[in-house]
């Protein structure tokens, strides 16, 4: 009889530590699952899924676990579906294919720059209202910086960069 009461209290032991997938986590993963990128470097895979969710939520679950929500594994199922059409598709002309999708690139390149432009913009307008508020002018702002001497004993590269040369003065001899 007391065996089989240890054998329990150590099968106790042995249980993990369970996180629950709240309505919070599933939406969560439902939405890593619709907004996941059309990339081939990161496919979609429950491995991927997974990882991201360990990342964010310190945690890990099963794909089996998540097997038993049926709105992540439908919104997989559908994510998993799109995306391979969308790779599997063969354009009928090759040329208009390529054309349609090198100006998709230079558009995403130019709002990506014009979001960078406007980022610059506005720091540098921060600038300036700061440098106004410290009555600086442009001529003080666009003063060349000072060499800096990081005290380096090499006394040819002092002289050509023009720097002072340290006072060597001459060492008392040790008396033994």
């Amino acid at each position: 009889m007391r065996q089989v009461a240890d054998l329990r209290a150590k099968s106790k032991e042995r249980t993990k530590a369970r996180r629950r997938l709240t309505v919070e986590v599933r939406e969560w993963f439902v939405g890593q699952i619709v907004s996941w990128p059309d990339d081939r470097a990161i496919p979609l895979t429950w491995e991927a899924l997974l990882g991201r969710a360990e990342i964010h939520w310190k945690w890990t679950w099963s794909r089996s676990g998540l097997a038993n929500c049926p709105e992540v594994v439908a919104a997989f199922a559908k994510r998993t579906k799109e995306l391979g059409a969308q790779r599997n598709r063969i354009p009928k002309d090759a040329d208009k294919a390529d054309a349609r999708r090198s100006r998709e690139q230079l558009l995403a390149v130019i709002t990506r720059l014009e979001a960078e432009l406007h980022e610059v913009k506005t720091r540098f307008r921060l600038w300036q209202a700061n440098a106004a508020r410290m009555q600086l002018k442009q001529s003080d702002l666009d003063k060349p910086w000072q060499p800096v001497d990081r005290g380096q004993t090499d006394l040819e590269l002092r002289r050509k960069q023009g720097l002072s040369l340290p006072k060597q003065t001459p060492r008392k001899p040790k008396g033994r």
